[in-house]
Parts: C-alpha cells; structure tokens; sequence
C-alpha cells in the first residue's frame, strides 16, 4: 500500500527515509529509557532556568577506614550556612538550601531571575560512631563530614579461620 501512495520517482528514496526514522525512534526511546532509569530521574524540567529538579539532589562519596568514616559532598553555589549537619541514633543527614537571584538592568528592560530548592539526603551508618568527635568542614562548595568509629566497633572486627 505505500508504494502506491510514494510518487514514483521517490520510490527508491523511501526505503532510506523509513530507516532514518527507525533510527531517530531508536534514538528517541534510548534517550528516554536512560533518563527514567538514572540514579535520580528528573522528572521536572526548569528548562526557561537551565536546572532541573535533580540539581538541589547533592552525591555524597562515603569513604570507610578502620578508624572512621568520611562524606563528602558537592555543593557548588552553596556557603556552611546553608547547610545543616546532624546525626540521630544510626542515621547521619545532610540537608540545606540553595538560593539564588540573579538582576539584569538594561536600558529600558529589567529582568530577576530566581533559582531555589531544598535537598536531604540521610544515609545509615554501619557501624556505631563517637557522635562527640564528629566533625564538619566546608571548603569551596565541597562538605566534608569525618565520623569517628567508637572504640567498640573497632575491636568488634573478629577474623573467621578457613578451612582446608
């Protein structure tokens, strides 16, 4: 049935242009499937801003020694007074707030721009800590977090012999 509706002379070219759109569809639904199954999905798109909803959703890198564990985040754009720190039974969270506003004067034209959004991120910690000597620091966006391991959970390592 599409032959007889494609102009003869165009025929020939047909068959290329149905590939062409397979692969486009291809494209499409590869895009699509890698951005539903990321870590964090955006789903809501500022595009007019140029974030989207996964911007205010911080990586934390958790490093574990014998002595301590440590988190580190990025936080571009952020200063240690929009960040919050604490540290509840096993749980430690890191939260804050990212605010931005941006004022563009011109001749006859005036333009605010605002960007703004909340994150937390808590994470469990595997082991018992001294939450007394738990430190923070915060240096050129980045947070770094060290959690000492209390003295228990560092003799609470028991070495399991193999057998022959």
């Amino acid at each position: 049935m599409l032959p007889d509706i494609v102009p003869s002379g165009l025929r020939a070219l047909a068959p290329w242009r149905r590939r062409d759109d397979l692969a486009d569809f291809q494209r499409s639904m590869s895009r699509m499937m890698r951005e539903f199954f990321e870590d964090e999905p955006s789903l809501l798109s500022f595009s007019d801003l140029g974030e989207t909803a996964t911007d205010f959703v911080p990586r934390l890198d958790l490093q574990e020694t014998d002595d301590k564990i440590t988190l580190s985040a990025e936080l571009p754009g952020l200063t240690d007074k929009d960040v919050e720190v604490s540290v509840d039974k096993d749980y430690l969270t890191v939260k804050g707030e990212k605010k931005e506003e941006k004022e563009t004067k011109d001749a006859g034209r005036y333009f605010t721009e605002r960007r703004f959004g909340s994150f937390e991120r808590t994470i469990r910690l595997p082991t018992s800590v001294d939450k007394d000597k738990i430190s923070a620091k915060f240096d050129k966006g980045v947070l770094t977090v060290e959690v000492p391991k209390s003295p228990e959970a560092k003799n609470d390592v028991k070495k399991i012999h193999i057998k022959h």
